[in-house]
C-alpha cells in the first residue's frame, strides 16, 4: 500500500474485446514481484479478461468492480475495448474508481471517434497508441495516482505534444540552416565558374571577324533560253 493519503495502483490495462492487449503499464513494484515477465504479465491478463462481462456494450458503460485473488480490478469498457486498473483491495475503490473514469474519458478525448463511430474503439487506440501511452504515463508515478480529472490529464498530454512539435520544429530549422552552410560554398563555387565561363564565352565570340554584308558579293543570276 501507499504512503497515507497516496493511493496506488499495480497496473492498468488497456484490452480489445478477445483479452489481447492494447496498452499495458505496470508498476515496478508488480513487475519486480507479481507479474515478473511478460508471459506472466499476459497470463495475469487473460484471468482479469476472464472476469469481464462477455458482452461488452456499443456505448460507454459505467465503472464495474472484480474481485480477482487479493486485487480489485476496476474497469470500464465500450466497444471492442476494455480500460481496467489493478489495485490492492486495501485501496480506496472509489479513488480508484475516478481514476478509471479519467483515464478513460482522456482516452476518449486524444482518439476521437469519427462522425459514424460511437464510443472508443480498438482501431482508435491503435491510430492514437502514442497518445494513448502518453496517458498511461501521465496519470500515474510509479503506480501512485497522479491526475484523475480528464481535462487535466488531457492538457499534460496536449502539454507534451506541444513541446515534441517545438523540439521537432527546432530540429528540423537547425537542419536547414547546417545544410545551407554546407551548400552555400559549393553554390557560390558554381556561380563563379559559371559567371567565369559566360563571361569568357562572350568575350572569345567578341573577339571573331566580322563580315559585313556589302563585301558579300551574290553569284549572277544565269538566264536560260530555250524551250523545255
Amino acid at each position: 500500500m501507499a504512503e497515507e493519503g497516496l493511493c496506488q495502483v499495480l497496473a492498468i490495462l488497456v484490452l480489445d474485446a478477445e483479452g489481447h492487449r492494447l496498452a499495458v503499464k505496470y508498476t515496478s513494484l508488480a513487475r519486480r514481484q507479481l507479474w515478473t515477465d511478460v508471459k506472466q504479465q499476459l497470463a495475469f491478463e487473460k484471468r482479469v479478461f476472464s472476469k469481464m462481462p462477455k458482452v461488452i456494450p456499443t456505448g460507454s458503460s459505467e465503472v464495474d468492480v472484480a474481485v480477482l485473488d487479493d486485487w480489485n480490478v476496476l474497469f470500464q469498457a465500450c466497444n471492442d475495448v476494455i480500460v481496467a486498473v489493478v489495485a490492492a483491495s486495501t485501496e480506496n475503490e472509489l479513488i480508484v474508481m475516478q481514476f478509471v473514469e479519467g483515464i478513460y474519458s482522456a482516452m476518449v478525448s486524444v482518439a476521437p471517434a469519427g462522425f459514424l463511430a460511437s464510443g472508443l474503439t480498438k482501431q482508435l487506440v491503435l491510430d492514437k497508441l502514442s497518445d494513448i501511452l502518453f496517458v498511461l504515463d501521465e496519470v500515474q508515478d510509479n503506480g501512485i495516482i497522479m491526475e484523475t480529472e480528464e481535462d487535466k490529464i488531457t492538457a499534460r498530454v496536449k502539454m507534451i505534444d506541444e513541446t515534441e512539435a517545438m523540439a521537432s520544429a527546432e530540429a528540423q530549422e537547425k537542419f536547414q540552416k547546417d545544410l545551407h552552410a554546407k551548400c552555400k560554398p559549393l553554390i557560390e563555387k558554381s556561380f563563379k565558374h559559371t559567371t567565369k565561363t559566360t563571361t569568357a564565352f562572350w568575350a572569345k565570340k567578341r573577339a571573331r571577324p566580322s563580315f559585313p554584308i556589302s563585301s558579300m558579293r551574290r553569284a549572277p543570276l544565269t538566264r536560260h533560253s530555250g524551250r523545255l
